[in-house]
């Protein structure tokens, strides 16, 4: 498998989602992505990194974030680490977004978003206890 190309590290703060966005869309970019696509997976990509912040370390400047991007055989892959409150989800669903327009429901949709743009969503600890989030899309890259 090909190593990480791209990494960042920022203190889990609201302040930081701008700066990661950025990163990222440079490197799509870089890539070729289509604006298209690319702006899907920003979306995925910002909503797992806002989660981490505010959900997971709640927005702790003590607290880290490691965004680490690579090529892979069959497209592309995001990994987000972090020390915060471990997340375990429940095996996908798809939301009835239906019923969250009647009851004007807001929030709660983030998750539904990243797994219907990626083809592989995945949360994990590693060895170290370090929570892991592997989000991966199968595209073609030149």
């Amino acid at each position: 498998m090909a190593e990480y190309t791209r990494s960042i590290r920022v203190r889990c703060e609201r302040a930081n989602l701008a700066p990661l966005r950025r990163f990222v869309d440079g490197w799509l970019q870089e890539l070729g992505v289509a604006p298209r696509l690319a702006g899907q997976l920003l979306v995925a990509v910002d909503e797992v990194c806002a989660n981490v912040i505010v959900h997971g370390n709640q927005e702790d400047p003590k607290s880290w974030l490691t965004l680490r991007l690579r090529r892979i055989d069959s497209g592309i892959e995001f990994e987000l680490l972090d020390r915060g409150v471990p997340f375990e989800p429940p095996p996908f669903a798809p939301a009835d977004v239906a019923r969250y327009v009647v009851d004007r429901r807001k929030g709660g949709l983030g998750l539904t978003l990243v797994h219907l743009i990626m083809d592989r969503v995945e949360f994990s600890q590693d060895t170290s206890g370090a929570n892991v989030c592997r989000l991966s899309k199968k595209i073609a890259l030149a």
